[in-house]
């Protein structure tokens, strides 16, 4: 009982101790505990605050005085070398990043690499005068096959992409003026919708024509229609004086110039003047 009495004092003793050593972060003290000793402790003890991460020491002097060592211990701290300016620091990588720990703080540096879009597909962004890429590409072979463009005005830039030039800027522009669309040059998805719409129409007008050949007069013919019949109707235009150009062969585009013809020789015969060749307008034009 007495002994446990005087362990129960002494732990009190070295728990205030080490609790004045560690606020005060003072250097380690010599204390006479010979009273309180008995003979069978050690001659070093270790007590540990687990929850604090920290040590104190307790070694007994030959003249029964005691020394308590106060040892603030880093949470990754795994070795004694050097106590007051010991790090610990730990590295790892994922996707790109990388961390590293010093006392317990953590940064984060990202490595990863973006790199500019240099592709695009037709639609994915405006194409406007000067540049160039896949989506110009697009663009430009879907003009040729509508016969805004041809071939060999295509222009590519020193990648080998094709470039977005002045004619095919103008033959943009003629377009969006052939279908009611603001004249900009810029090829917008508005733009490029008429143009897919364009190329299904004389898709289908094509596959019309193969199976039947048109001459002025079987149909009536209005704005964007095609064929042989509205080629005949050029030429003839065209030799009455109404729309200039050279006479033409197989098949060709009612476009905005042949509308504004048809409606300047309607207006010099004094018929409805609406663009639109019907039976009538047909009879004045072959007569």
């Amino acid at each position: 009982m007495k002994t446990k009495f005087k362990n129960i004092l002494k732990g009190i003793f070295l728990t205030s101790i080490a609790s004045m050593v560690s606020s005060n972060e003072a250097s380690a003290i010599s204390y006479d505990l010979s009273r309180i000793s008995d003979d069978n402790e050690n001659n070093i003890e270790q007590k540990t605050k687990k929850d604090l991460s920290q040590k104190y020491i307790l070694k007994v002097h030959n003249d029964n005085s005691y020394l308590i060592a106060g040892h603030r211990s880093h949470r990754s701290h795994s070795s004694h070398r050097s106590h007051s300016s010991h790090r610990s620091s730990s590295y790892g990588s994922y996707s790109g990043s990388s961390s590293s720990t010093s006392t317990g703080t953590s940064t984060y540096k990202s490595n990863t690499t973006t790199y500019p879009k240099t592709t695009y597909t037709l639609g994915e962004r405006n194409i406007v005068s000067g540049v160039s890429g896949k989506d110009v590409t697009e663009l430009a072979n879907k003009l040729i096959k509508i016969k805004y463009v041809i071939k060999s005005e295509i222009e590519k830039d020193h990648s080998g992409d094709v470039k977005y030039s002045i004619k095919l800027e103008n033959a943009i522009k003629k377009f969006q003026k052939d279908h009611n669309q603001v004249v900009d040059g810029i090829v917008g998805k508005k733009t490029i919708e008429a143009i897919n719409k364009h190329i299904e129409e004389t898709k289908h007008e094509t596959t019309n024509t193969n199976i039947q050949k048109y001459n002025l007069g079987d149909r009536i013919l209005k704005k964007q229609m095609r064929g042989h019949d509205v080629t005949q109707l050029k030429n003839i235009l065209i030799d009455k004086g109404h729309l200039s150009g050279n006479l033409l062969k197989g098949e060709s585009l009612f476009d905005e110039a042949t509308e504004k013809a048809v409606i300047k020789f309607q207006k010099s015969i004094g018929i409805d003047a609406d663009g639109i060749v019907e039976t009538q307008t047909v009879y004045f034009l072959k007569k």
